[in-house]
């Protein structure tokens, strides 16, 4: 079985949406540090999750010697996870605070755990320690505020974790 990455990106799409409750996922979305990653999803308090796809062992090193992936480098993602098919990437090559999820037919399984970095927002809490308290409800409110705004707009994948911001949307 061999998918493309975009059958990856879906489904780490539904993926963050549905077993990850997800309010808000992108999918391969710039930031201001230049990353674009596959997938991304915030819950409350702005509590982002990260996915890469890969379908080759050479995509995934050289995913691995991206600027923003060198320790201690400021990257997006309070958690990180690769998603892959099952056997491409082994536990001993996963980079320590990554985790690792194989996409098989009927569902996405764990086999590597990712490490949960500080949030939310790496930069915040080491240049202002009492930042993320502080932008939690913000971050919060703007999460809902992007949730409504992707419901009634009929674009975006959204979660159905809470329904507190007003209605819900189906994947």
């Amino acid at each position: 079985m061999s998918m493309s990455h975009a059958t990856l990106v879906k489904r780490a799409e539904r993926w963050l949406a549905k077993s990850r409750k997800c309010s808000i996922v992108l999918t391969e979305a710039y930031s201001w540090l230049h990353e674009k990653p596959d997938a991304i999803g915030w819950f409350r308090g702005g509590w982002s999750v990260l996915v890469e796809c890969k379908t080759s062992l050479s995509d995934y090193y050289a995913d691995r010697r991206k600027r923003w992936r060198e320790a201690g480098a400021i990257a997006m993602g309070q958690e990180r996870w690769y998603l892959a098919e099952p056997g491409l990437l082994k536990r001993d090559l996963i980079v320590d605070g990554w985790g690792l999820l194989e996409c098989h037919v009927g569902s996405i399984r764990r086999i590597v755990d990712a490490e949960r970095y500080p949030g939310p927002g790496k930069l915040c809490t080491h240049l202002v320690p009492w930042a993320a308290e502080r932008m939690a409800p913000e971050i919060d409110a703007l999460i809902g505020a992007m949730r409504n705004s992707a419901i009634e707009s009929g674009k975006g994948c959204l979660g159905d974790d809470d329904d507190r911001h007003g209605g819900k949307a189906q994947l």
